[in-house]
């Protein structure tokens, strides 16, 4: 406790300022803190050779870091890298963790031109939660409704909503306790570490500040929370340490009773060890979490726990110094530069600046230290120092700042940043033309003229060209399309038959025609037709009939058996012959021989049926009938 005991005399010799008020009550406000500057470019030019508008510096820490060689053993600063796009993984996590300090350095902004800069290992543990695994949780399924409440009312409200700090044995009590009230379910076997891995999996916003002691629990804090506020609550987690693996078993209205006069306790006076470990869980958790604070956020918070510490008066302040930094004025705000370039010559009025006490005095050498007449007429205005390119410069497209500081005989710094924004005049992007392409002169900056054409077998419908008008950022035509060329009239299946095309009656398209059973394509004829785009290939072809008719029925051959005594003939019936055809329509004739019903000689008769379809095609049925007469006698 050395040096906790040489701070204590250091702080006891040179005390911070206090306000005129001394009531203790008045701890709550919030204290004015001092403006803060924007560093000039000491840190070191840009890798581009040209020195940066904005200090080269951490964009998550802010600060340097200093880390051992490995060769030489010795210390060094952290080389900072460029923002490239791989970094884009930082911005995910600002998002998961709610990092509003990160984020409003990122959005709307393009973090590759700019160049900025990180410590691989601010990005490392800013990033590492994105890439670890947490081991799945057994028991998530029983406690899932008390789960569900207890992030609801504890880690919502008190821990990232108030920006609470809360040990792992208090949330792992709460938790049991919430699994009691809600499921009715005796959870005192469920461990802290469940807790937090299952913590960790639902909450990537969530930290777990190590303990400065060994036998102390982890504190659960949110990555965004403040140091003003991670301070007060380190402090009243002091008490709460010894009783932190109890039980709270009394009801609501006791506990918060009791809560609220432990608070009151701890409001009256600090003690010296408090302060001491309340430190250094400050400091480890700027390291690991970065919070957004810069030293002299933390000396202001160091400064605060002093004030609580005290219960005496403080002595009066001393007569008050030059505190107010000069003035600024024609300190010109952000404004656009269109152009119709790659690069244009930006010009704009210098600020200047002046002080509300006197830098020098007209007509004397120096500066003034004594009053009128010896020091005549008093000169206020400042000469600001520019950082940055001189107006009258040569600019790119992108967003430009140029830094003016001026600094009085007390050393208040005051800075004007001029902002401007060089814009190329665009228009719409044009998508790319289906089957065609398009030819512009620059692109599509203000005054691009666009010329459109189409691929073989497709013709262009709209205008072949069209201008970027720059007054309006728009196309002086819509753009056009290409429509693919067809073959007129379209095909269609002949009779008997079909066809069947690879694109309908579009170019390139290729159409096959096939015939039914019993039918085929004539020779001479071509089966498949192709279009160029304008007509095909050939004439459709057709189904001819090359299958004969078929007899359905056709009569054998037979004899008739006739007695007579006079007769030589018999009459004679027999069924017809029936014949099909694939055609449906088929036409059969008598060609030889007499028909059923008349009368034959005797003897063999032959019977001749001749069947024929449209197309021409014949089959014959043939049958004999042999009449056998027998003479009868007296």
């Amino acid at each position: 406790m050395n040096k906790l005991n040489k701070t204590e005399e250091r702080l006891a010799k040179n005390p911070p300022k206090d306000d005129d008020s001394t009531d203790d009550d008045n701890d709550d406000v919030e204290p004015v803190c001092k403006k803060r500057t924007l560093r000039s470019n000491v840190a070191g030019p840009s890798s581009s050779g040209r020195p940066h508008i904005l200090p080269v510096s951490c964009i998550i820490c802010h600060t340097d870091h200093w880390i051992r060689d490995k060769v030489t053993c010795k210390r060094r600063r952290e080389p900072l890298t460029r923002w490239t796009i791989d970094a884009g993984k930082l911005r995910k996590a600002a998002e998961l963790t709610c990092n509003e300090s990160l984020l409003l350095q990122m959005r709307g902004r393009d973090l590759v031109d700019s160049e900025a800069r990180y410590h691989p290992s601010c990005f490392r543990n800013a990033t590492r939660f994105l890439t670890r695994k947490w081991p799945k949780e057994t028991t998530d399924i029983l406690y899932a409704e008390s789960y569900a409440k207890f992030c609801h009312n504890v880690i919502d409200e008190q821990i990232l909503k108030q920006q609470g700090a809360i040990r792992m044995t208090k949330l792992t009590a709460q938790f049991i306790k919430m699994v009691k009230e809600v499921q009715g379910i005796d959870a005192s076997s469920y461990r802290s570490y469940n807790l937090k891995k299952r913590l960790q999996g639902s909450y990537p916003q969530l930290h777990f500040l190590r303990p400065t002691r060994r036998y102390e629990s982890e504190v659960v804090i949110s990555r965004t929370v403040e140091a003003q506020d991670l301070a007060v609550n380190l402090v009243n987690l002091q008490d709460d340490t010894k009783s932190s693996n109890e039980l709270d078993t009394s009801s609501g209205s006791e506990s918060d009773l009791q809560h609220e006069q432990k608070g009151f306790r701890r409001s009256q006076g600090i003690s010296s060890s408090d302060m001491y470990f309340t430190a250094r869980q400050l400091r480890i958790a700027v390291q690991e979490v970065h919070v957004h604070s810069m030293t002299s956020d933390i000396n202001w918070t160091l400064e605060w726990l002093w004030r609580r510490r005290r219960r005496r008066r403080s002595p009066a302040p001393a007569p008050p110094a030059d505190t107010t930094p000069p003035t600024f004025t024609n300190c010109r705000s952000h404004w656009t530069v269109p152009i119709t370039t790659t690069s244009t010559v930006v010009t704009w009025t210098e600020p200047t600046a002046t002080d509300d006490r006197p830098i020098r005095m007209q007509g004397g050498s120096g500066y003034c230290h004594g009053p009128p007449p010896v020091c005549m007429m008093p000169i206020f205005d400042i000469s600001p120092t520019r950082s940055g390119p001189a107006p009258g410069s040569t600019f790119t497209e992108g967003r430009h700042a140029v830094t003016y500081t001026a600094q009085d005989l007390a050393g208040n710094i005051a800075t004007c940043r001029i902002e401007f924004t060089v814009e190329i005049i665009r228009c719409p992007p044009i998508p790319p033309v289906s089957n065609g392409v398009h030819v512009c002169t620059y692109g599509v900056i203000g005054g691009s003229q666009c010329v459109f054409s189409c691929h073989h077998g497709y013709t262009l419908s709209g205008s072949a060209t069209t201008h970027c008008n720059a007054d309006t950022r728009r196309w002086s035509s819509p753009i056009p399309t290409c429509q693919v060329k067809t073959c007129s009239p379209p095909l269609v299946a002949p009779s008997h038959g079909s066809v069947s095309c690879s694109d309908s009656n579009r170019f390139m398209s290729l159409c096959t025609f096939y015939c039914d059973e019993g039918f085929e394509i004539p020779s001479g004829q071509s089966s498949a037709l192709f279009c160029n785009g304008h007509v095909w290939s050939a004439n459709p072809p057709i189904c001819q009939d090359v299958k004969p008719p078929e007899f359905t029925a056709c009569p054998t051959s037979f004899d008739v058996n006739i007695q007579s005594a006079t007769s030589d003939s018999a009459l004679v019936s027999y069924n017809s012959p029936r014949a099909v055809d694939n055609s449906g329509h088929v036409t059969i004739r008598l060609v030889e021989g007499k028909a059923s019903g008349s009368r034959f000689d005797s003897g063999a008769n032959t019977v001749k049926y001749r069947a024929e379809d449209g197309a021409g095609n014949i089959i014959e049925c043939n049958f004999t009938i042999n009449v056998i007469i027998i003479i009868v006698t007296g």
